[in-house]
Order: structure tokens, then C-alpha cells, then sequence
């Protein structure tokens, strides 16, 4: 091999070996790469999905609704933030969307018996969380004071449960295993942060 076939070469594994480690752990510059991308090549709108609370009767404006999951769902009420691996054994649950900063807990009536997903991050206290079973799913929603990277999961029969919110640093995440209109927002308990 001559030099300067030497020189490309080491150029090129020298290239891969900065790049790799790089885009797999989501490292600096990945994100904001990611985020130019989405700004210059939006993804195509689709139609919201309807919400099922206004069919129930929940008046409009709250800072809870419910919508199907799926990838690229945002997971808070409030803030656009997404799961970025996009585990497909989450699609087709229930999101119950709720504000990031939600400081009070929140009441379910359920009509029949689901399993709940929390979605946690190290930064909280997951101590009301002990109880749950850990799942394998795997999740990265990044935002701006954290990022949930856990799942947990327990299951409920029907009646009306009570969810803590997760936190201090954000709330945990609330996905459903259920139909939509076998859960109603009964209400929240407390102040909500914004």
C-alpha cells in the first residue's frame, strides 16, 4: 500500500471511531444535528387524535388528554418532549398526557382492570415506585432539566386509583394499557406546577 493509501485509510478509521461512539450514545453535536434536521425537514403533519375526555364530559382546557401513542408522541401536556428510541412495544397504548411539572396527584376511574407504565429518570425521588415492575423497555425522553430513561410497570383492576405524579425534578410519564374510554380523568389533587 503506498502512503498516501495509508494516510486515507487511518484517516477514515480514525473518522469512524470519533463518529461512532458519538451518534450511538446521542452525544454532542448529535442532538442539536437531530433537532436542525426536524426544523429544516419537518415531519408531515398528521391529524390530531380525537380526545376522548371531551366525549366523556371532561370540559375542555385541561391540563390532562389522553391520546394513542405512537412514535413521536409527546409525553407531557405541556412540553413537546418525545421518547427518541421508539421501543415498538409501546405503540398503541394510551398516553395520559400530563403537565411536566404536575405537583399533585392524579385520580383515575377505571372501567376495567389495565396495566400502567411510568416512565422515570434518576434525577427523581423513585421511591413510590418501589412496588412497580421493571421492564426491559427501553426509552430515552430528553428534556430540559432531565432525561427518563426507565419503565416500570404494575397492573390495576377497575375502580378509581390514585397516581402520584413522580418528581421534584419532572414528573413521570403515564402510559395505559387500555382503551381510552375505560379511563376518565376524575382530578387532580393539589396544585400543579407550570
Amino acid at each position: 500500500m503506498t502512503k498516501r493509501k495509508k494516510v486515507v485509510f487511518c484517516g477514515i478509521i480514525l473518522v469512524i471511531s470519533i463518529v461512532t461512539p458519538v451518534y450511538i450514545n446521542d452525544w454532542f453535536p448529535m442532538p442539536h444535528l437531530q433537532d436542525l434536521c426536524r426544523a429544516l425537514f419537518p415531519p408531515a403533519k398528521r391529524p390530531p387524535d380525537p380526545d376522548p375526555l371531551e366525549a366523556a364530559g371532561y370540559k375542555p382546557g385541561s391540563p390532562f388528554t389522553i391520546v394513542s401513542y405512537r412514535a413521536g408522541t409527546p409525553l407531557f401536556s405541556n412540553r413537546g418532549y418525545y421518547d427518541r428510541i421508539g421501543d415498538n412495544r409501546l405503540e398503541g397504548l394510551q398516553v395520559l398526557q400530563i403537565p411536566r411539572h404536575l405537583e399533585s396527584s392524579i385520580d383515575l376511574e377505571l372501567a376495567g382492570p389495565v396495566k400502567i407504565f411510568r416512565v422515570l429518570t434518576a434525577s427523581n425521588d423513585n421511591s413510590i415506585f418501589s412496588d412497580w415492575t421493571t421492564t426491559d423497555i427501553k426509552v430515552k425522553i430528553r428534556g430540559a432539566s432531565c432525561t427518563h430513561t426507565t419503565v416500570v410497570s404494575m397492573d390495576f383492576e377497575a375502580g378509581i386509583i390514585t397516581l402520584k405524579p413522580g418528581g421534584p425534578m419532572a414528573t413521570s410519564p403515564i402510559l395505559i394499557d387500555a382503551q381510552s374510554t375505560q379511563i376518565l380523568v376524575l382530578k387532580s389533587k393539589g396544585k400543579s406546577a407550570k
